[in-house]
């Protein structure tokens, strides 16, 4: 998918965080590695104060717990840590042109 396909600043933005090597385009291993990087206790899972450090510090705790529960709700199992099994999840919601293709 492309950077192109999103008109919404805080979109682009989003999108640009995951587009590690700048290309434009969003490949599956980028969500993979972003994934990876925010684990940064190296146990398969993102806490919640993982996923806080890595969120702007703009957004306010309240709206970063919905974030974080929502992503939850994504992933396997809806218990309070978020499994690597939602960088699946994040892609298709982020893939608005339907590409797929650089998975």
């Amino acid at each position: 998918m492309s950077e192109q396909c999103f008109t919404n600043e805080v979109d682009v933005e989003n999108f640009k965080a995951f587009d590690l090597n700048g290309d434009g385009i969003l490949h599956f291993s980028e969500t993979f590695t972003t994934f990876r990087d925010v684990d940064t206790n190296d146990d398969g899972v993102w806490s919640f104060e993982e996923f806080a450090d890595k969120c702007s510090p703009d957004i306010p705790p309240l709206q970063a717990q919905i974030a974080f529960d929502f992503a939850d709700t994504l992933d396997s199992a809806v218990d309070g840590v978020i499994d690597s099994s939602v960088t699946c999840a994040f892609f298709s919601i982020m893939d608005v042109d339907s590409e797929k293709s650089s998975f």
